[in-house]
């Protein structure tokens, strides 16, 4: 089955199946250069990791339009990095590219 496919099932399921139970995560500021920001909806799964879906990709599957105001938190990227900084030390490849798009994309490394 298609993996992105795979991703967004996983996300509704940790987001009981609306993405209003999700939370927003901006990203304002890339510290790579050369790539084009996006928006992500963030939540958690059954251990509590982060299960991060870019706000276009989600429309593209869907069809349907998140809209910031109507999510459940707003997290600034530095905030949400923060907040999972252990996870993602050992979940991320730090240097290669940005840690959201990692997640989006489902390039997470294995241990």
């Amino acid at each position: 089955m298609n993996n992105q496919i795979l991703q967004l099932y996983a996300f509704l399921q940790a987001s009981r199946g609306n993405w209003r139970n999700a939370i927003w995560i901006e990203c304002k500021f890339c510290l790579y250069k050369n790539q084009q920001c996006d928006e992500y909806l963030l939540a958690a799964d059954r251990n509590g990791a982060p299960l991060v879906f870019s706000v276009e990709q989600f429309r593209r599957l869907t069809g349907d339009t998140p809209v910031k105001d109507e999510c459940i938190a707003v997290l600034s990227e530095q905030a949400f990095e923060e907040l999972y900084s252990s996870w993602l030390l050992w979940h991320i490849d730090w240097l290669k590219d940005c840690r959201l798009r990692q997640l989006a994309q489902g390039k997470e490394p294995a241990l």
